[in-house]
């Protein structure tokens, strides 16, 4: 596959350039896409800084000099001011955060934004951000984002916030964007707090009535877990072609009680509830082990690579 590397040590992402998904690796070494093998080493003939274009034949060519050449998903330098106007549990330990949507803000569903607040330090405070996915739908009134809370000095700020903070957002940015081609179901696979995205796109293609088929798989440990599960089965009330499948790892746990699907999202699960697992578009998210892995299960079933769509979640 044709890449794309820039050199400068950040987490990998995508674009589209030319009409067609790219994957940029910031570290520079996305040698078997989309993964960089993390040693942070200039190839051979290349300077710090620079951007290259490899071609499929692994030859090296001049490429644009700056990011503001590449026309795609991501836009890093827009960078608006939000009020916090409330925030609710969602999960055992998950809260979300809802945001006045700044005028003029659009997205897509499954992209994300790089949300700052001020983080307190011995010197004062530092402004610190962290990337998180949208999880609110473009016809919502509020821009929504969802988190686990741990105890670290950025998601503590975030928790303090009182409402009607002003904090800074960037972007939106991201490629894990729904195909609009209806000629295959599409498939969500979403694990825990992976569920933000799919929470979007579902959201928004119930409400569009997209003809599509979905199947989302949605994992989680225990009822208890799994934020927005109730308001999921819902949007399958209110659309016949969506449809949701709740797995639960550890449903023995429960105050609740689990008579659905047990265990996790595995090949057996797909095959079961998918008419041909083989003729659909996937998407998934979620920490790099996990999406690896999930690539590999679709391999095996026999998806070919250019029906998956992914992104890595890092830092949870």
């Amino acid at each position: 596959m044709a890449r794309l590397v820039k050199r400068s040590q950040d987490r990998p992402f995508k674009v589209l350039l030319g009409g067609e998904e790219k994957f940029l690796c910031m570290c520079g070494l996305s040698k078997s896409q989309p993964f960089c093998d993390g040693s942070h080493k200039l190839a051979r003939g290349e300077d710090p800084g620079k951007l290259y274009w490899y071609d499929n034949a692994g030859e090296r060519h001049a490429c644009a000099e700056s990011f503001n050449d590449i026309r795609g998903f991501t836009d890093p330098e827009t960078e608006r001011q939000v009020l916090l106007v409330r925030r609710e549990l969602v999960a055992e330990d998950t809260m979300a955060f809802y945001f006045s949507t700044p005028e003029g803000f659009s997205f897509k569903p499954g992209q994300s934004i790089l949300v700052k607040v001020a983080v307190p330090s011995e010197s004062g405070s530092v402004e610190d951000g962290r990337r998180f996915t949208i999880a609110s739908a473009p016809q919502d009134r509020e821009l929504m984002i969802v988190t686990r809370l741990r105890n670290t000095p950025f998601k503590q700020a975030l928790k303090d916030l009182p409402v009607g903070a002003k904090i800074s957002i960037n972007g939106p940015s991201g490629a894990l964007v729904l195909n609009e081609n209806a000629d295959r179901p599409l498939v969500f696979l979403a694990g825990g707090i992976g569920i933000t995205p799919f929470l979007s796109m579902s959201r928004d293609a119930v409400r569009r009535r997209l003809p599509h088929p979905i199947w989302l798989f949605y994992g989680n440990r225990r009822p208890e877990d799994a934020a927005f599960l109730d308001e999921l089965h819902e949007l399958e009330r209110q659309r016949s072609t969506f449809h949701v499948i709740a797995v639960m790892s550890q449903a023995e746990k429960s105050a609740r009680g689990w008579i659905g699907e047990t265990g996790f999202i595995r090949r057996e699960l797909l095959e079961r509830h998918l008419a041909d697992p083989r003729v659909a578009h996937y998407y998934f998210a979620g920490p790099p082990e996990m999406t690896a892995a999930t690539r590999e299960m679709l391999k095996e079933l026999g998806v070919p690579k250019r029906a998956m769509r992914s992104e890595e979640f890092y830092g949870y």
